[in-house]
């Protein structure tokens, strides 16, 4: 996660939820970015309800070489049903 200007931001095909580079009620270059670490799709904190308390905590976790996992709801919905069909395997084998 890193706060990037919208043009600098080449990388960036822009919010997956909302498909813009910038905020229409923030400066481009306030824009607020976190990447999910599943499918690395960036996201605005606003477009996904990321406070900016939670966000610096991401922020300073990173710098910090503490990394806190972040994933986008889809990756979070992905990564529930497999898990919850693996535990169905596991369970069936026993």
């Amino acid at each position: 996660m890193e706060t990037r200007k919208a043009s600098a931001s080449s990388a960036v095909d822009g919010c997956r939820v909302c498909g813009e580079m910038e905020l229409r009620d923030q400066k481009a270059g306030e824009v607020k970015w976190v990447e999910c670490d599943v499918c690395q799709k960036w996201h605005h904190i606003a477009c996904i309800g990321l406070d900016d308390k939670d966000y610096e905590l991401l922020k300073r976790a990173k710098k910090s070489n503490k990394h806190i996992f972040w994933l986008c709801n889809d990756c979070k919905e992905a990564s529930f049903e497999v898990m919850k069909a693996i535990t169905e395997l596991k369970e069936k084998q026993e």
